[in-house]
Formats: C-alpha cells, structure tokens, sequence
C-alpha cells in the first residue's frame, strides 16, 4: 500500500479517531447486511420452489400407487377393494410438508428454540429511541436523493421511485427495507452527505446482520434445507413415510 495512502489514513484517524473508525465499520458492515439480507430471500425462495417439487413428486406417485391398485383390484373382481378411501383419497401431503419441513422429534425442536432465543454476540435488541434515531438518518438521506422535487436528473427521476417506499419504511420501521434502499442510491454513485453514524447504529445494524445470519442457519437446518444433501435411500424413505401417512401401501 502506497505510504500516501497511509498517511492519510493515520491523519484522518488522528484528527477524529472515533468518527473515523465509527463511520468504516457502519459503511462495511451495512453492506453485509444487505448482502446477507439477500441471501436470506434466495434460500426461502430456493426451499419454497423445493418444497413444491417435492410435493408434486410426491402427488404423482400416490396417483400412480392409486391407479395400479385400482387396476390390480378390477382384475381380480373384488368389489370390496374397489374404492378404498384408505387409498389416498384424502391427501395429507401438504400439511406433512408444512408440519415437517424439519424432520426432528418435538424434544428437538424445543431444544433448538431455546438455542435461537439466545440472542448472539453482544448486540442486544435496540430501544426504540435508538431505533428511530437511526430510522431518521437513514430516511433523510434517502430523500435527498429520491424525493420527487429532487429528480433534475434521469438518473435522480430514476431513483425517486424508491421514495414512496422508503417513506412506507419509515412509518412502519421496516429498518431493513430502509437498508435496502440506501444501498441502491450509494450503489448509483449518490454518496455526498452520508449519514454521520454513530455506535448506536453500529449495534443495531449489527443486531439486524446476526438476525438474518441466525435465520440463513436456521433454514439450512430444516429438513427441507438439507434435502439435496439426502441420500436416495432417505428420500425413498421420507416418501413412504408420507405415503402411509394417507393410508397407502406400495
């Protein structure tokens, strides 16, 4: 690194030590958090699409199971086997989807919620004071850019579709919508006047940050999560599980 470089920096820190190193850690980890943020969106959309899959698999065998019982019973000419309603009739799978998305016993899933209340690190939930401290910054700096008396520009008239929400996030206290947004007008190059943090801030967007890492690990754990590390074997298993379920046998 040039000596320049840090020449600056060491002056920079000197002259305001705590601003300084307030200010690089607000900027970076904000970016993480979006970041993270969107990771979370990915991985419940990714388990959605699976669980959907799995049911539609999951359909098609217990249609087909049906069909060549009903085959099997017409050629032997029992009436009595003819139609059973224990043949499915009344499929349960998608409520076995809902209730067992983490295939863990109760005793399990009890454990597991009293690990994730422990809340991580040292960052405890903030006061609504702090809360709205941070809220106003943030929005104040939205609307400099994304108001609509602002847009003297295509680029500004662009970015000042982001107000309407951002003015929703701020009355409702969506503080990670308000991120979201911050970091598309930074992302466009709209970086003068960004907002003085302070360690208050650092704290709660750290608080946010391990929220959404907690729940990435949490989604990852369920069995929906961990359903194409299975084998084929435990899959073939969980299908057979959900088939006696609905009172059919292979």
């Amino acid at each position: 690194m040039d000596d320049d470089i840090l020449e600056l920096y060491d002056l920079l820190k000197k002259s305001n030590p705590i601003s300084f190193d307030v200010q690089s850690k607000c900027n970076k980890v904000i970016f993480e958090l979006v970041d993270i943020f969107n990771e979370s969106v990915e991985l419940h959309k990714n388990i959605e699409d699976r669980k959907k899959k799995i049911k539609e698999e999951f359909d098609e065998m217990r249609k087909k199971i049906i069909e060549e019982q009903k085959m099997k019973n017409a050629n032997e000419d029992d009436p009595k086997n003819g139609d059973n309603p224990k043949n499915g009739d009344n499929p349960k799978n998608e409520d076995n989807l809902k209730n067992g998305e983490n295939n863990e016993t109760q005793e399990d899933k009890n454990k597991q919620s009293e690990e994730i209340t422990d809340e991580p690190e040292k960052y405890e939930k903030p006061t609504n004071e702090k809360l709205d401290i941070l809220i106003n910054k943030l929005f104040r700096f939205i609307a400099l850019y994304c108001h609509p008396d602002k847009a003297n520009t295509e680029e500004k008239k662009e970015i000042s579709k982001l107000f309407v929400p951002a003015n929703k996030a701020k009355k409702t206290k969506k503080i990670i919508n308000l991120f979201l947004i911050y970091q598309q007008v930074v992302d466009k190059g709209f970086t003068q006047q960004i907002p003085q943090w302070s360690e208050d801030d650092y704290n709660i967007i750290k608080y946010e940050l391990n929220i959404y890492r907690k729940e990435i690990e949490e989604l990852r754990d369920t069995f929906l999560g961990k359903w194409n590390e299975l084998s084929e074997e435990m899959k073939s298993h969980y299908f057979d599980e959900m088939l006696k379920a609905n009172g059919i046998k292979k």
